[in-house]
């Protein structure tokens, strides 16, 4: 019969039901516990973080880090400027047919005058 492994099926889900809400018990419990270190953590992160906010030694580093920052970005800026102007103003592939074109018409130049008339 069909049914005949339906109490065995039960039995089965009823302890992996059990198995599952002891290990569910057990990650709670962890997780009460993480929350609390995270929460402790945090305390003392803030904490720390207030100790450096109120030390001048930080302060004058901060303000000097903000400073090297700001001229970076500035060096950057000026370093694109540059690139994109010379680029603009890069005349070396006109400058290199201008010779190439002059030094045919000289050579043509110094070929008739060596042709007798």
């Amino acid at each position: 019969n069909k049914f005949d492994k339906v109490q065995d099926m039960q039995a089965m889900g009823s302890d992996r039901l059990k198995v599952f809400e002891a290990r569910k018990a057990f990650l709670d419990g962890r997780l009460a516990s993480f929350r609390q270190q995270v929460s402790f953590l945090k305390l003392k992160h803030d904490s720390r973080k207030q100790q450096l906010a109120d030390d001048e030694c930080a302060q004058g580093l901060e303000a000097q880090e903000q400073k090297i920052r700001q001229f970076g970005h500035t060096l950057h800026t000026l370093r694109a400027f540059i690139r994109q102007k010379t680029a603009e103003s890069n005349y070396d592939v006109e400058l290199a047919n201008c010779l190439d074109l002059t030094g045919q018409l000289n050579k043509m130049h110094m070929e008739r005058r060596l042709m007798p008339n």
